[in-house]
């Protein structure tokens, strides 16, 4: 009995310091962090900020799937950043909306004779989540641009948008506003279509938060590092399991889903809608904003500027514009890869630079008024 005593003794002991080692290797990795901003909850406050766009079926059933979303027009708010583990604000940014439902100041039906507008249409790195309006891209190039010329740029990104519904809107909406010209924003995630499944077969709720005995002051959550280098790694393990159904990455569940012809499909839909409404149009490659060392997916951001440029759009690259920007300062925090001020800036002058020559070969072919002899 003693010995077995003294073997489990020895157990434990080894147990326990093999612990110690792997909580102080942890920590002097500065893996598992319980005060960093890794785990994040995001927030629209109030969170009636998004509904269904009038133009789609109401949601029934697998429906869902297809179902639109736009932005409350006259929407006042924030969005807001908690860190997962205390509830602590890390970032809160204020979003107003217009009477169309769009971020910024509000737009008149059709432009100004001898005003530049131009319409971009795209995602939440377009709509610019996490930095205030006037950084984003758009209104950062309308700012460079405005010295010289008489532009106005229009947002009309929408988080969580993809191909489908920035189309939808297009047709519905954005022909109206009567641009000179409209771009197309893709980022690498628009491919996948955002799902809204049956509430019946809905996914479970996953949560990086960990269980009620391990937060608390007193609790593994707040004091461990190896606590919380293992648990985010099971819980995204999890997560990453059920959303992307098997696929390693984000990046590789796009890979796997889209192709060449079906990309080329959605901007040849692109293309005609534009063509029957004599609009000018063209797509906007944009960097894919992912952590260090992840999968960028540079394949498909060449094959969405082929298959558009196949389309008869015009293309514009803009994926390598933050290249010189450090990783750190790319992002608005180190657990959400949306692009911080910084890199918003560096894609308004690169936009800026693209559509110069264009928008002077646009104001030299607008009549001159006559002048008085």
């Amino acid at each position: 009995m003693k010995r077995w005593l003294a073997r489990l003794g020895l157990v434990l002991g080894a147990t326990g310091l093999a612990l110690v080692m792997a909580e102080l290797c942890c920590r002097a990795a500065g893996w598992g962090s319980p005060t960093s901003a890794d785990d994040l909850v995001v927030e629209w406050v109030p969170s009636d900020a998004f509904e269904a766009a009038p133009w789609t079926p109401p949601p029934q059933g697998l429906q869902r799937r297809d179902l639109g979303v736009v932005m409350r027009p006259d929407w006042s708010g924030s969005i807001t950043w908690r860190r997962a583990t205390d509830g602590a604000l890390l970032l809160e940014q204020p979003v107003r909306t217009s009477s169309l439902g769009l971020r910024g100041g509000e737009h008149a039906p059709t432009p100004e004779p001898g005003v530049f507008r131009l319409l971009g249409v795209g995602d939440s790195v377009t709509f610019g989540q996490g930095v205030a309006a006037d950084q984003t891209f758009l209104a950062v190039a309308e700012d460079l641009l405005a010295d010289q010329h008489r532009v106005e740029l229009i947002n009309a990104g929408v988080p969580s948008w993809d191909l489908r519904q920035q189309l939808r809107w297009i047709e519905h909406r954005g022909l109206a506003l009567e641009a000179q010209l409209l771009l197309v924003f893709f980022y690498v995630n628009d491919l996948v279509p955002i799902s809204y499944p049956d509430p019946d077969h809905a996914l479970p709720r996953l949560s990086l938060e960990a269980p009620a005995w391990a937060r608390g002051e007193a609790g593994l959550r707040r004091h461990s590092w190896l606590f919380n280098k293992l648990w985010r790694t099971v819980e995204r393990g999890r997560l990453g399991a059920a959303l992307l159904e098997g696929y390693d990455s984000e990046v590789e569940l796009i890979r796997a889903r889209s192709s060449q012809a079906q990309v080329a499909d959605r901007y040849r839909d692109l293309a005609g809608v534009c063509a029957d409404a004599r609009q000018a149009c063209g797509v906007v490659v944009l960097p894919s904003f992912v952590p260090p060392g992840a999968d960028d997916g540079a394949d498909i951001l060449d094959m969405a500027a082929a298959a558009a440029a196949e389309a008869g759009l015009q293309v514009l690259r803009l994926d390598r514009a933050v290249d010189g920007i450090d990783l750190a300062d790319r992002f608005v925090l180190p657990g959400d890869q949306h692009p911080s001020a910084r890199a918003h800036r560096a894609l308004g002058q690169a936009l800026a630079r693209q559509l110069e020559p264009g928008l002077r070969t646009w104001e030299a072919a607008q009549p001159r008024p006559l002048g008085n002899d």
